[in-house]
Order: C-alpha cells, then sequence, then structure tokens
C-alpha cells in the first residue's frame, strides 16, 4: 500500500482493513505508522538476505572477490526489490522520519563498508594519499541505492550497473602489486 498510495497517502484504517485486523492491533504490534514502515524494512532486509551477504562478504579472504561480492549482492537487492526500494526512497526524501530511518540503515551499510576498507588497506595499496576512510566513504556512495537508480534510470541493464560499480570500487584498490613492506607468496 505504501508503494501504491505513497506512506502519507495510507492511513492506519484502510491498512488494518487491508491486512483484515482492527486498527488497535497495528497500534499494538508497530506502536505507529513508522514503527510498521521500521518493521517492513527489517523484513525486506531479511527476506532479501542483506545480513547473509554483508557477512559472506566480511568473511571472504580474498579481498577482490569480498568486494565484487558484496557489489553485486546489493545490486542483485536493489533490483529485486526495485519498486519497494524506490518507494522508500521518494518517501525518505520528504518525510523526517522515514530520513532517519534511510539514515540508520545508511550508517549499517558505511559500517560494513569500512570494516571491509580497512581490509583493503592491509591488503592492497590504496591511491595516493587515500585513507580506508575515505575508501569506505567512496563504496557506500558507490553501492548506494540512489546510484544504482541512477545508471538504471539511465538505461543501464541491471548486470551492466553492477558490473561498473564493481569496477569502479575496485579501481580505488590496487590488487596488482603488494603492500608496500610486505611481500606476497606468488612473488617469491
Amino acid at each position: 500500500m505504501f508503494v501504491e498510495d505513497g506512506f502519507h497517502g495510507v492511513g492506519l484504517e484502510d491498512l488494518a482493513r487491508r491486512a483484515g485486523v482492527g486498527r488497535k492491533t497495528i497500534y499494538y504490534q508497530f506502536g505507529s505508522k513508522l514503527g510498521l514502515l521500521e518493521s517492513l524494512v527489517a523484513d525486506l532486509g531479511e527476506r532479501g538476505g542483506v545480513g547473509d551477504f554483508v557477512a559472506a562478504a566480511l568473511s571472504e579472504p580474498d579481498i577482490a572477490r569480498a568486494v565484487v561480492f558484496f557489489v553485486e549482492s546489493n545490486c542483485a537487492f536493489w533490483e529485486r526489490e526495485y519498486p519497494v526500494i524506490r518507494a522508500f526512497a521518494t518517501l525518505a526524501a520528504s518525510d523526517a522520519d522515514a530520513r532517519l530511518l534511510v539514515d540508520q540503515v545508511y550508517a549499517q551499510r558505511r559500517e560494513d563498508l569500512g570494516s571491509l576498507a580497512r581490509r583493503a588497506r592491509r591488503a592492497a595499496d590504496l591511491r595516493h594519499g587515500w585513507t580506508a576512510a575515505r575508501l569506505a566513504d567512496s563504496w557506500w556512495l558507490l553501492t548506494s541505492f540512489e546510484t544504482y537508480d541512477l545508471l538504471r534510470r539511465m538505461g543501464k541493464s541491471a548486470s551492466e550497473a553492477s558490473r561498473l560499480l564493481c569496477d569502479l570500487c575496485l579501481s580505488l584498490i590496487d590488487l596488482a602489486q603488494p603492500k608496500r613492506g610486505t611481500r606476497r607468496a606468488d612473488n617469491h
């Protein structure tokens, strides 16, 4: 209903009627319409396997494969849930409470990317003057729904968008050269 009519266009009475429950049931279960929205966002992430693919990316020993898996999984999630996430992004642009909810989700993604960037910093040379924090910020921007959405609206297919974002994320690290002061087994 939020996708069809917008968050502000849906009343609790309408939600309750469509769900076949009373309005008080929604208040009891979720506390408010915003509480319901928070639950929907959490459910979307669970159904989309976000926690699983993030954990898999963070545990992948090869940093390049970890980055590619993270980006490809993000893009696949964005594509599968495109109408819902697009509607939520639109809502967040105009509603302060929804924006706070989006900011919480984005903060978690930034933290996950920070872990990946610190691993990248240890495994590879970053561009001159770059830090793990700057790399995480760049990856965060490149892997955002807004970036994916822009590429899709520009006519890129889902796979083209995913490939481009993988290439851009990987271009920020130099995996061809060993980290200064270290030796790789294949260089012996």
